[in-house]
């Protein structure tokens, strides 16, 4: 036999003889792998143009429809069905600016005046009118809790009403009237940060003529309080711009003047002292005229200076407010002056002048505080002509540096 052979032979009869490799008793045969995801097939080559319109007979011009064969459509609401053009209701959905919403006027019972029925309420009868409850109020001033009784007769005002729409706020409103800010914030009760909800009806107080700030500076004024007998207005002017300086400054105060009487003073003011305003208190300007944010608007300055400072008078004029009826300026004063101008001192901590006053430029008029709705003691300063604010550093003579720190 060969080698090879033999050799062959050799190695098969030890394979025979070799220890054979058992599998533990536990084995498992693995499965076979899960079958990998088929990727996505790539778009295809002319994916762009499935995009383009696919020509089929209903998208074929219109030409080729012959409409008049037709079944005619019955007589009776043919015209009403008849197309429209397009443009119509386009136009009609655009939407109007702010400022071209109008007021309406609130209609009044005949006579103006309304008797209390069973089951009526104050809400209810304001909204029977389109007025705002305020408005109801304080035409016939009522005091809360509000209780009405069946047969009580209540004023109704005629006013002019203006529903608050997207993007109003108190000073566009007050700018697009041309009516006075606070005058509409103390009609409506409205509180600060002087936030106004859509849909709210907001009665507008009667816009005044430059003219005449003398309407706008009565509409503030509080009903006369019993009291002697005042002396009669010649007297009173008689009395020299001097002496009522020194009697004011040492705290001498007057009676108050009738209804009459401060009309009568403020329909002459006396001539103004020169071109410009003085400073009323002399410090640091908080806050500055103009738009702030959140909507809202500064109608004047704010002047920070030390409690009980005093505050003196802007120019020549007559007081034609003096309270504190309007919660957000505190203790206010109203000054008018020769030329339809008004100045407006707030926040004071004391008033030390009355309605129908007449003040000279440089007296004191009042001491700073901080009453109303501020933090810090501080002169709110605003300068009008007529019912429009007027920024006062425009009107101010100018002051030194180390005045205005």
């Amino acid at each position: 036999m060969a080698p090879a052979a033999l050799a062959a032979a050799a190695l098969l009869l030890a394979g025979c003889f070799a220890t054979p490799d058992y599998r533990p008793v536990g084995f498992v045969t693995p499965k076979d792998p899960p079958a990998l995801p088929q990727r996505k097939p790539p778009p295809p080559a002319d994916l762009a143009a499935w995009d383009l319109p696919v020509e089929t007979a209903a998208a074929q011009p219109a030409a080729a429809v012959d409409v008049q064969e037709l079944a005619p459509l019955p007589k009776v609401g043919q015209q009403a069905l008849a197309p429209q053009p397009v443009a119509k209701p386009l136009a009609a959905a655009q939407p109007q600016p702010v400022q071209q919403v109008a007021a309406t006027t609130a209609a009044a019972p005949a006579g103006g005046r309304y008797v209390v029925a069973k089951g009526d309420s104050l809400y209810g009868i304001a909204r029977r009118f389109g007025l705002p409850i305020r408005a109801v109020i304080d035409a016939n001033a009522l005091q809360p809790p509000y209780a009405l009784t069946i047969g009580q007769q209540l004023t109704i005002p005629q006013a002019q009403v203006h529903e608050v729409v997207a993007g109003d706020t108190v000073f566009n409103i007050a700018r697009r009237y041309n009516i006075d800010r606070s005058e509409l914030v103390r009609l409506n009760g409205i509180q600060p940060p002087y936030s106004i909800p859509l849909g709210q009806k907001l009665i507008l107080p009667t816009p005044d003529s430059a003219a005449g700030a003398e309407a706008t500076a009565v509409a503030y004024a509080p009903p006369p309080a019993a009291a002697p007998a005042a002396p009669t207005v010649a007297s009173r002017e008689a009395t020299p711009p001097e002496a009522d300086r020194e009697a004011m400054n040492k705290g001498l105060r007057k009676p108050p003047r009738s209804k009459a009487e401060t009309q009568a003073a403020l329909a002459n003011p006396p001539a103004r002292a020169g071109s410009s305003f003085h400073w009323p208190v002399q410090g640091r300007v908080l806050s500055s005229f103009g738009a702030k944010k959140g909507g809202e608007h500064n109608d004047g300055i704010n002047i920070a200076a030390p409690r009980g400072t005093p505050v003196r008078a802007a120019e020549n004029g007559v007081v034609a407010y003096a309270g504190e009826e309007l919660k957000g300026f505190g203790k206010l004063l109203l000054v008018k002056h020769a030329g339809g101008w008004v100045t407006a001192y707030a926040h004071n901590e004391e008033l030390l002048v009355a309605a129908g006053d007449r003040v000279v430029q440089g007296q004191t008029i009042a001491r700073v505080g901080s009453s109303g709705h501020v933090e810090r003691p501080q002169l709110h300063f605003e300068v009008r002509r007529g019912t429009r604010a007027v920024n006062p550093e425009t009107q101010l003579a100018p002051r030194t540096a180390s005045a205005a720190n």
